[in-house]
């Protein structure tokens, strides 16, 4: 699975930056109605550590949809992420949501 985030832009860390910034929201069944502004993100308790994963695509989602781990979804501005992780401004730019 792809794109984790790992804010260094002016954040602390991931959880801080999606309580700061993003809003918990249920578990998307699919990418169709997300504004093109918007990114959908899951944060998953790993125990030792948590990781935070961008939703680049259906596939991407559907594979994390069963994950039995703790988790939470997140939706948060595809700008702000880019502010807070510029190594995720390509892939950010380049995998636009189906309209």
């Amino acid at each position: 699975m792809g794109y984790y985030l790992n804010p260094t832009k002016g954040f602390v860390t991931k959880e801080g930056l999606l309580l700061e910034h993003g809003t918990v929201i249920e578990q998307p069944t699919d990418l169709k109605n997300v504004s093109p502004e918007d990114a959908i993100v899951i944060i998953v308790d790993n125990g030792l550590f948590t990781a935070a994963a961008f939703m680049f695509n259906e596939q991407e989602l559907k594979a994390w949809q069963n994950d039995r781990r703790r988790h939470k979804w997140y939706k948060i501005k595809r700008d702000k992420l880019k502010e807070a992780c510029p190594d995720l401004i390509e892939v950010l730019n380049n995998h636009p949501y189906p309209a």
